[in-house]
């Protein structure tokens, strides 16, 4: 929805998790909230503030190559920062993720044990049943101890008719990581950074993959395609992007200015946040900053 009056802008839709909605009072104000928390600024980002939340979630559904009976679904999970959540979770914590259907019965588990110093997660659910299509409550807990304040996260996710997917988990490489590749929830990325995003698939047929402008055009950024198969059965369409190349592409505009692509295309288009850098010349510290307008980051569409 997209509301217009006089110098004021609403916009509201449905994204995984729930609303993503602002208000902007142009030049003057922005303000907006989705399932990843809220955010304010003034002037198109002079200032503003972008509120942490203890834990972002990414998931994934889609059916193994010669498995039609009972699809797959991963969760990716990424805690805030040690702001928000405290120190106590540098020691290590356990998530558990339970699934069931909308009449509340349990078709599906997870548990993992996540190391000292790590802060992510990516895990497969166990099925106690087939894993039909249709529509599936998923829910997610963290505890780092007894003494820590649990973090719980409930959302929905439809998981289609075969050989369909829906969701895309993404992947970050860079300095942070120790150059290794890490899975992650948080769609805030450093220009140095790569990011990957994958999506399961049945098939084993070629995949490519292209950048896309807000209106749908290819750019002339290199993104590198490539099939992945996983240890346990899965096949993975995947998309590469050095996120360096888009600075490059774009070092000489002016501060604050928003790059905003629609996503990638692989098979299906992801979207990806609008992004931003700031400050006058790009160094390392500077950062694609979701705020999320426009779209819901990590959103998976059909390519029309």
């Amino acid at each position: 929805m997209v509301q217009v009056a006089a110098n004021t802008l609403y916009m509201q839709k449905r994204v995984s998790g729930g609303q993503d909605w602002q208000f902007h009072l142009l030049p003057l104000f922005s303000y907006g909230e989705n399932p990843g928390g809220y955010f304010w600024n003034v002037f198109f980002g002079l200032a503003g503030y972008s509120r942490d939340v203890p834990m972002r979630l990414q998931m994934a559904a889609g059916w193994k190559p010669g498995d039609s009976a009972s699809a797959a679904l991963w969760v990716v999970g990424e805690l805030g920062g040690a702001a928000t959540v405290g120190d106590v979770w540098n020691d290590g914590f356990d998530a558990t993720i339970t699934v069931t259907t909308p009449a509340d019965a349990t078709v599906g588990t997870g548990r993992i044990s996540v190391p000292r110093g790590a802060r992510t997660f990516r895990l497969a659910i166990t099925p106690s049943q087939p894993l039909v299509p249709g529509e599936y409550v998923i829910r997610i807990g963290a505890r780092a101890g007894p003494a820590s304040i649990p973090s719980r996260e409930t959302t929905h996710l439809t998981i289609p008719a075969s050989p369909d997917s829906t969701g895309a988990l993404f992947v970050r490489r860079g300095q942070s990581t120790g150059n290794r590749d890490v899975p992650t929830a948080d769609l805030r990325f450093r220009r140095i950074e790569q990011i990957r995003v994958e999506i399961p698939t049945s098939s084993s047929d070629p995949v490519a993959a292209r950048l896309l402008d807000r209106t749908g055009r290819p750019l002339a950024v290199p993104v590198t395609a490539a099939l992945r198969d996983d240890t346990d059965g899965s096949k993975w369409m995947t998309a590469q992007l050095a996120l360096v190349s888009l600075f490059q592409r774009f070092a000489a505009r002016a501060p604050l200015t928003e790059l905003g692509y629609a996503g990638i295309e692989l098979g299906h288009l992801v979207r990806l946040p609008p992004l931003q850098w700031r400050g006058g010349p790009v160094d390392q510290t500077d950062q694609l900053v979701d705020r999320g307008h426009h779209v819901g980051p990590g959103a998976v569409e059909p390519v029309r």
